[in-house]
């Protein structure tokens, strides 16, 4: 329901670290999309060698919250599904 660049794009940014909650679906802010990235990468780096470290597991939390945020992004300004 959203008009104009910055609107929408607040909308997607808005997406990305919220949730819905009750019946009615309002958002909230929720921290489970910004740590489960950072916890997936840091869990990954159990079965990684030993070369890769904390620093490793935090940019690949960065990325995947960065793709997801791309995501949004093109989903509100592009009309994309993926």
């Amino acid at each position: 329901n959203c008009a104009g660049f910055f609107p929408r794009l607040k909308h997607a940014v808005w997406v990305t670290v919220s949730a819905r909650h009750g019946a009615q679906g309002n958002r909230i802010f929720s921290p489970v999309p910004i740590i489960a990235p950072y916890a997936g990468a840091f869990t990954s780096l159990a079965w990684y060698p030993d070369r890769y470290g904390p620093k490793d597991a935090l940019r690949w939390g960065s990325y995947d919250i960065l793709y997801d945020l791309g995501e949004n992004i093109g989903r509100e300004f592009l009309n994309l599904n993926f």
